[in-house]
């Protein structure tokens, strides 16, 4: 079995040309997808292995093995962060959170300190950079 992996990203709007055009970025063409019925991904069948839903609508969560319960469980993740830890995030800064809850749904599985030392490994020749904050400019 493959191992999934969230690689998360800020766009625009959910349009079929949008969403589409990520998946096709971002997923092999041997995938089989599993998706909710949103109307913006229709038409993946043809662009992949395969293409399934769960209508929600209907009170489908699961059929045999379609589901999306790994997309709800990495969003359940984020929102909880959100409204536990950071109770709002700015959309400049958007892309670094989800960076980060990736990196927390990925190693989810992993025990504190395996977290630890991949996330100082990751730290490794980097350096950020922020701006001063105004009430220390001309301190």
């Amino acid at each position: 079995m493959i191992a999934l992996k969230a690689r998360s990203q800020v766009i625009p709007d959910l349009k079929a040309k949008t969403l589409q055009g990520i998946i096709r970025n971002e997923v092999e063409g041997e995938a089989h997808i599993m998706t909710d019925t949103n109307h913006s991904y229709w038409g993946l069948d043809k662009q992949f292995a395969s293409h399934e839903t769960v209508d929600h609508t209907r009170g489908e969560y699961v059929r045999g093995i379609v589901h999306v319960n790994f997309s709800e469980s990495y969003f359940s993740l984020l929102k909880r962060g959100i409204f536990g830890a950071f109770h709002h995030i700015s959309a400049q800064h958007m892309q670094r959170y989800l960076e980060e809850f990736d990196f927390r749904w990925n190693r989810r599985k992993m025990n504190d300190f395996e977290r630890l030392v991949e996330a100082v490994a990751g730290t490794e020749g980097t350096r950020l950079y922020y701006r001063a904050p105004s009430f220390l400019k001309g301190a």
